[in-house]
């Protein structure tokens, strides 16, 4: 016998056969890629994908979801101009263009796959700009990336390719 399932409208088929359905329940957008968090926290990407920021190893534009790595613990995601961040756990990654640091790994250069952001844990939230990122960990304010027109907040125009303490505050709790 043949069978046949869909998901219903707005619900992300993980799948690939209609079997497993799960609701978006947290969304990331960027110029021209988005991504969301399923219910069952896997990651979801479509949209431009010419510096990897889809996430999902290729350069090859999506106007479906694509699935980001196997794991499903997913906690938050933010989308920049053509990188995109995420905490999945504690543990914060980022991919896609790279040319300001913005993925805050300290090199730069394309990242296909999302990248571990150092080996520490306790991130929280994350935020995206055009160039730039910024991640909450145990109530204390981190920015990277480009600086030229001083959006890290550190008192200069200079570019860091790794998360740098925005001033001295432990207590923020959103970004």
């Amino acid at each position: 016998g043949s069978y046949s399932c869909a998901c219903a409208a707005g619900q992300i088929n993980e799948d690939g056969h209609g079997g497993v359905c799960s609701d978006p329940v947290k969304l990331g957008v960027g110029i021209a890629h988005s991504c969301v968090i399923t219910s069952t926290g896997a990651l979801y990407c479509w949209g431009f994908n010419d510096s990897g920021q889809l996430g999902d190893g290729s350069q090859v534009d999506r106007t479906a979801p694509v699935r980001v790595g196997t794991g499903n613990n997913w906690q938050q995601v933010a989308c920049g101009a053509q990188h995109t961040c995420g905490v999945a756990g504690d543990a914060l990654y980022c991919w896609g263009a790279n040319p300001n640091g913005e993925v805050g790994t300290g090199a730069t250069g394309v990242t296909m796959t999302p990248a571990r952001v150092g080996s520490s844990t306790g991130w929280t939230a994350i935020a995206t700009g055009i160039d730039y990122s910024c991640a909450l960990q145990a109530g204390k304010l981190f920015c990277w990336g480009g600086g030229s027109l001083g959006q890290l907040g550190l008192g200069d125009r200079d570019g860091k390719p790794s998360p740098q303490q925005v001033g001295s505050g432990t207590t923020w709790s959103l970004i």
